[in-house]
């Protein structure tokens, strides 16, 4: 905040001076530095943001409908395609009680994927006399 202390010291020279036109100019100044030091602020948190999306999405490999992170051998996941899609949100998948074959996301609650179909349970309830169309 160098600039600024620099325009402070500067307004109370001209301050003391008694020239009020330049003073009043002076804190214009000021309050742009301001602004712009704020607008650098934020546009370096969303560079650091963006940095971050693209390390992540570098390291996502789609999968059985679904994101795994990959790297250096290690696989993490997995991690719903339509939040990280959508929203750029990368929300881990929850297998569901019922049938552990499925994984469904706690976040938008997408249609359930059969990540582990080795799991799936079979029904043994075994109805002869349905017909569809009837």
């Amino acid at each position: 905040m160098a600039i600024i202390d620099e325009i402070k010291s500067a307004a109370t020279l001209v301050h003391q001076i008694g020239n009020m036109d330049l003073y009043k100019k002076i804190l214009e100044i000021q309050a742009q530095a301001l602004d712009l030091m704020e607008n650098n602020l934020r546009f370096k948190k969303e560079n650091q943001a963006l940095r971050e999306e693209l390390e992540i999405s570098g390291k996502l490999v789609c999968e059985k409908d679904a994101y795994w992170s990959s790297t250096d051998d290690k696989k993490d996941g997995p991690f719903c395609t339509r939040c990280w899609d959508a929203d750029r949100k990368l929300v881990r998948l929850h297998k569901l009680t019922g049938n552990q074959a499925y994984s469904k996301c706690p976040n938008c609650a997408a249609n359930p994927i059969k990540l582990n179909p080795e799991m799936e349970r079979k029904s043994t309830f075994v109805r002869n006399d349905y017909d569809p169309l009837a």
